[in-house]
């Protein structure tokens, strides 16, 4: 059976497997999620589904803790569909969770992990029996590895859009490419002579001279990892400056891919940007190249630009096309900012010990190393410093209370603590 890009994927439920007590999706997952955790699915006392699919676990956790006595396996189910299935040697205490750190699918042919965008969105297509040549966006992305996993019913247009704006990738039917792209080669020159050019919409609210992309996204804590802050000199606002733009780029794991992202985005977003609408008869298609020459654009000569878009109607040889130029000086960009949130070691990253009405909170990084002199506050009260051990001191009552964490390179933490 073929999907249409409006149906929903993944395709299982627990209920395809037997007469389990609870009905849950069974999730595909992509890229190397071991530096991670993802929610088991439980199936019995015994037995958590990882992934509907083949996939190698690394490690086992209960509750954040890393646990052992556990195996994982393959198993094929009577309609021949293979999955990863662990198998503990104990059940777990009531209320825990169970997760595991893995690698999810793999090339069939060349038994390669599919974590390029390219070779993602061919496994994902194929669901929908479509085969896209993705052979430019593999070329326009070296290196870039993406991970995460499918884990909730939605339709795979909406899977393709999350992809793609995790690595700025704009996508139509049998075409992805980077965004913005360099120009390609031109296959037409287009003016008042062989097109009717509409004048362009240059919408400032649109510009950003700061972004803020949020990456290296954790299922197993349902939040973002890592954030890096982009701003561009000269802003498009003057001195006053311009709000913050913010992408979510939830597949993606690399900084140095977050970083070339950022720098690729922001230098577009600062500059001003039209849109273009373009009826000619030629033969242009999607993702081609071409130049756009007006009275009525902001600049004299051609100006490049990507069809992005194309309309056609019965009988009538003319074809819409609508791209987006951009004019002005390019921007410098830099990263201003990257932090790392604060992971758990124990629980979110600290420790507690309370006694004889002092609560001593340990502070650990995302390497569960003591972090120092890391701000922190009790119930709003003054902010005191960690020592060398990550470590500080409040008198508290028992019952429950707010902790505010502020330390250099991390994202500001609070949690509700309670003694």
């Amino acid at each position: 059976m073929n999907l249409l890009l409006s149906e929903d994927f993944p395709l299982r439920t627990t209920a395809a497997l037997g007469d389990y007590s609870e009905d849950s999706i069974l999730p595909v997952v992509y890229g190397d999620l071991s530096q991670s955790a993802c929610p088991l699915v439980k199936l019995t006392e015994y037995e958590y589904l990882a992934a509907d699919h083949p996939a190698t676990v690394t490690a086992l956790f209960v509750d954040g803790q890393e646990t052992q006595g556990w195996a994982a396996s393959h198993r094929t189910g009577q309609d021949g569909r293979t999955y990863c299935l662990v198998t503990v040697s104990a059940p777990a205490p009531t209320g825990s969770t169970l997760s595991a750190a893995m690698r999810g699918k793999r090339d069939p042919s060349t038994g390669a992990l599919i974590e390029h965008p390219a070779d993602i969105l061919t496994d994902l297509l194929s669901q929908t029996g479509k085969r896209w040549d993705l052979s430019r966006l593999k070329a326009e992305l070296p290196g870039v590895r993406l991970a995460n996993r499918m884990d909730k019913m939605q339709s795979v247009r909406s899977w393709i859009d999350e992809i793609t704006r995790s690595c700025g990738v704009v996508w139509a039917e049998r075409f992805a490419a980077v965004y913005p792209a360099g120009a390609g080669v031109t296959v037409a020159a287009l003016d008042a002579r062989s097109a009717r050019i509409s004048n362009p919409v240059s919408d400032i609210a649109d510009c950003a001279d700061h972004l803020q992309i949020a990456f290296d996204w954790h299922p197993g804590k349902s939040a973002f990892a890592q954030y890096m802050e982009f701003s561009a000199n000269p802003s498009p606002f003057g001195v006053s400056g311009s709000p913050v733009s913010s992408i979510e780029a939830s597949w993606l794991r690399q900084a140095s891919d977050a970083e070339a992202l950022g720098q690729r985005l922001l230098s577009r977003l600062a500059r001003p940007r039209g849109a273009v609408v373009v009826e000619t008869g030629k033969d242009i298609r999607v993702g081609d190249w071409v130049t756009v020459s007006n009275r009525s654009l902001p600049i004299d000569g051609p100006i490049p630009m990507m069809a992005l878009s194309l309309e056609t109607q019965p009988g009538k040889a003319a074809r819409t096309i609508t791209g987006e130029i951009s004019w002005g000086d390019d921007p410098i960009v830099t990263l201003v900012h990257h932090a790392r949130a604060i992971r758990p070691k124990a629980e979110d990253g600290v420790d507690v010990t309370y006694a004889n009405g002092v609560a001593t909170f340990t502070i650990s990084d995302d390497q569960g190393k003591p972090m120092q002199n890391a701000s922190v506050s009790l119930d709003g009260a003054a902010p005191k410093k960690t020592n060398a051990q990550g470590q500080v001191k409040f008198a508290a009552s028992p019952g429950a209370h707010t902790l505010y964490v502020l330390a250099t390179g991390f994202v500001p933490f609070e949690m509700d603590i309670t003694l």
